[in-house]
């Protein structure tokens, strides 16, 4: 659930040329309205000192001390722990606006351990029937609920706990039984629970590998039932992040549910804020939910013919927020890889919204998503004309999602040693993403598919492999998640071929040779034919230093002008770590951050080793600067 959100005015439905509401415009009926106690928890009356203006540097050392307070204590069960869990809980609403900082605070100071830890104090007694536990058990979660919005750190950390086995064993409990929520202590609890696993998994979507090994798909199943449209909204929405396609059945029961959703979103519409009254949910978290959903084939067809499209339409203009810009845009790629929606979506105006889009934005995500959608609406490459490949036989292409890239530099680095010929986008990629994509599967003599959950959730790597398929180029899969059997349209398209398993340094070291064996003379010769050849280097428009270099472009720069940039803005502490960093690498660095940034935080932490928070913030709103 959100609480920040960039403000959008609602739009009336796309028309066609003839001037007529189009036929795919589906006005959504209302919501039915909520019981009184199913709606957020009214804000309690301001103590005097929240009508003054708050001090956020004391407010933050206060927190610090409170954090060590609640620390060095055992029993959670007292009124002594309620002031310094109230505060926690507080500091939320004194500095909404630095949610996401004083997450980053907290997840330093360890809440993800003081929560386990507290909630197991609290659980040595019954928190339903003693008032000061109760008390202390909401605000410990209220607490968690809400700075999991918008903390991804924190979200991985709690993954590293074992506190989504403590929160779902409230699913298990009968007192939480999704018939005995009419007590509305028991709804408020239950409520921050599928709250703050919501949040854990959309923030972190490895988180979703702790939630399957803990049974959460069949615990929350059963709250789709729940008479509470609140509690039905965030089972659907957690269960889109962690179901597989061989259990999408629990979802796609009927249309039910999706129609419940985008009713809701159109609630969302209908505000300033885009924020649904009645329900607290965010435009932007339900598309997003919504995203995850249409990953099945067959809910694609659903969200259309339930009205979606008038929806994401609306999300396409001015007044929207640049995530729901970039989440509707989304949304639109994704229904595309169904031929049915491709035609039902040329028929609104989802389609000028992106070109004008793309035209205007001058962020590079947004610029790459409205690309995407666009190629897969007007057909995925069907009317492109083939390049000719730049060398005798093609080269060896390498198509991967971002979490993984780390492994697919060591395979491109082997590949090269033996005296293939690769292309890689981390050294390849130009301005324009789809064209080089396009030019690089046509120049392929063979492309190597890097099978995880992750690439087959990705519409762009599912319109690399497709337009890959199209063009009949030889595929060989490679395994880089361990266990991963490839489901859905990635099933479809490696079928039964050979695949080679490098998900672990061991099966790596036991396969490549192998895996080398059945390329054969495929895309083998010399690296600087292709390096010399028809593809353009990096260059990342307007991508330039700020200060003293701004003139010159970030991709031209030595390691030398690295080392400037990094004393310019007062880093010299990180010169060393940096050292074998060009402005190309630094401009890739910067495409992570957008792309993947889960796999981009957790990189600067573990391999870059920028471990304070003032330092990840500093780095990472100066790289946002170069683009």
């Amino acid at each position: 659930m959100g609480c920040n959100v960039s403000k959008g005015a609602m739009s009336a439905a796309p028309y066609d040329e003839d001037g007529k509401q189009d036929e795919n415009y589906k006005v959504v009926p209302a919501l039915p309205p909520a019981e009184e106690d199913e709606q957020k928890e009214k804000p309690t009356k301001k103590p005097p000192e929240v009508e003054e203006k708050r001090e956020f540097t004391s407010d933050l050392a206060r927190l610090r001390k409170e954090m060590a307070t609640l620390h060095g204590m055992t029993d959670f069960t007292t009124s002594e722990s309620t002031e310094s869990l109230t505060f926690l809980f507080d500091i939320y609403k004194f500095h909404k606006d630095k949610t996401r900082f004083i997450g980053e605070e907290l997840t330093g100071l360890d809440l993800a351990g003081l929560f386990c830890k507290a909630w197991k104090s609290l659980h040595e007694v019954d928190p339903l029937k003693e008032e000061v536990p109760k008390v202390n058990l909401k605000k410990l979660k209220g607490c968690l609920w809400n700075f999991t919005d918008q903390t991804p750190a924190l979200c991985e950390a709690l993954g590293k706990t074992e506190a989504f086995e403590l929160l779902l064993s409230d699913l298990k409990n009968p007192e939480f039984d999704v018939d005995n929520l009419r007590s509305h202590d028991r709804r408020y609890l239950m409520k921050g629970d599928l709250g703050i696993l919501h949040n854990a998994v959309r923030l972190w979507r490895d988180n979703k590998t702790v939630y399957r090994e803990a049974n959460a798909v069949e615990l929350l199943t059963k709250y789709l039932s729940s008479k509470y449209y609140i509690i039905k909204t965030k089972a659907i929405l957690t269960l889109a992040y962690i179901v597989n396609d061989d259990e999408n059945d629990k979802l796609n029961a009927s249309a039910e549910i999706i129609k419940f959703m985008l009713n809701l979103l159109k609630t969302a519409l209908e505000q300033p804020d885009h924020r649904a009254k009645t329900y607290n949910f965010s435009a932007s978290e339900l598309v997003s939910g919504l995203n995850e959903l249409a990953s099945n084939d067959g809910n694609k067809v659903k969200i259309v013919k339930e009205g979606g499209l008038a929806l994401l339409y609306q999300l396409l203009l001015d007044g929207s927020s640049l995530e729901e810009n970039i989440l509707a845009a989304k949304g639109l790629w994704i229904l595309a890889f169904n031929k049915s929606n491709k035609e039902a979506i040329k028929k609104t105006g989802c389609v000028e919204a992106l070109k004008s889009l793309q035209r205007k934005a001058t962020d590079p995500a947004l610029k790459e998503v409205c690309a995407g959608a666009l190629w897969e609406i007007n057909g995925g490459g069907h009317d492109r004309s083939p390049t000719k490949t730049a060398a005798a036989g093609g080269h060896v292409m390498i198509s991967y999602q971002w979490d993984v890239q780390p492994k697919m530099l060591v395979v491109k680095e082997r590949l090269t040693e033996a005296g293939y010929r690769v292309w890689m986008d981390v050294d390849q990629m130009g301005g324009d993403i789809l064209e080089a994509m396009a030019e690089a599967v046509e120049g392929a003599a063979v492309v190597l598919i890097s099978m995880t959950e992750k690439y087959k959730d990705s519409p762009n790597c599912r319109t690399e492999a497709e337009y890959t398929h199209k063009l009949r180029k030889d595929i060989v899969p490679l395994r880089f998640q361990p266990r991963y059997d490839p489901d859905g349209w990635l099933g479809a398209l490696v079928g039964t071929k050979l695949y080679f398993d490098l998900s672990t340094e061991e099966r790596m070291s036991e396969n490549m040779d192998g895996f080398i064996k059945e390329l054969g003379d495929r895309g083998r010769g010399e690296q600087d034919a292709l390096d010399a050849g028809r593809f353009r280097p990096v260059v990342r428009h307007n991508a330039e230093v700020q200060g003293a270099t701004q003139s010159t472009s970030v991709a031209s720069w030595s390691k030398d002008d690295v080392t400037k940039w990094l004393s310019d803005m007062g880093m010299d502490s990180y010169r060393e770590i940096f050292r074998d960093y060009d402005g190309q690498m630094i401009l890739q660095l910067r495409k992570l951050s957008s792309r993947a940034p889960e796999f981009y935080y957790s990189s600067l932490k573990s391999d870059l080793g920028l471990k304070d928070l003032s330092s990840v913030l500093k780095f990472t709103s100066e790289l946002e600067r170069l683009s």
